[in-house]
């Protein structure tokens, strides 16, 4: 359910993120330097995408991270090691490129089962995030049983 809720979250912070212009200064907390970058995600462009078209006209080379398993693991550990909040480790999971669903979801489940998401909060998620969700109300009363049964397991 967790995941479900994330990745609609995820899919509609692309949406609003790839409207933005990208600015090369330091927007989250999390670093995004061409030497930390490549260390992280691997050789950049992509090797395996090197076909595959990518940005606003269809003849930049992808950059980010492919996938693999353990680089995933070494990224979202940076993330959550540097992040300042849910707001932006979600950003500078964006802004990581190549799989940024599955960095993501996974920062922000490990946040979100840890501290919380933050909603309406200065750092946190936007509401706006969450209100336009197909089904949001399910989601909700999913959510609140399971808080409820685990205060009920303790």
């Amino acid at each position: 359910l967790l995941l479900l809720i994330l990745d609609r979250l995820i899919l509609e912070c692309l949406v609003v993120w790839a409207a933005q212009p990208k600015v090369p200064c330091q927007r989250h907390s999390c670093g995004n330097s061409e030497n930390v970058h490549t260390l992280l995600c691997g050789p950049q462009p992509c090797p395996f995408t090197e076909k595959l078209p990518a940005g606003a006209d269809g003849t930049t080379k992808m950059r980010g991270l492919y996938a693999d398993s353990m680089r995933t693991v070494g990224v979202v550990l940076y993330l959550l090691r540097w992040h300042r909040g849910p707001l932006d480790v979600l950003k500078a999971s964006i802004d990581m490129g190549g799989d940024v669903d599955s960095v993501a979801a996974l920062c922000l489940g490990i946040l979100g089962a840890s501290c919380g998401l933050r909603f309406g909060e200065e750092g946190g998620l936007s509401w706006s995030l969450l209100e336009e969700l197909e089904g949001v109300e399910y989601l909700v009363a999913a959510a609140k049983a399971f808080s409820e049964w685990v205060e009920g397991q303790t």
